[in-house]
């Protein structure tokens, strides 16, 4: 009986928080929200389009 190959696929975000674990999360989270819209929007649709369209939001806001 031959084992079976396993694949594994996959994308790991993490937040900057698990270098400074004594930062209160309030300090970070205005610095993190963009990142982690940013990073997400990469991770779905890829850095071109992401970039395009948060472009045009940070420019409205």
């Amino acid at each position: 009986m031959e084992p079976e190959e396993i694949n594994i696929e996959g994308i790991i975000i993490t937040g900057w928080s698990r270098y400074d674990h004594l930062a209160g999360l309030c300090e970070i989270w205005p610095v993190a929200e963009p990142s982690m819209v940013l990073n997400t929007q990469i991770a779905l649709i890829g850095a071109h389009k992401a970039l395009e369209g948060l472009s045009k939001e940070v420019v409205l806001s």
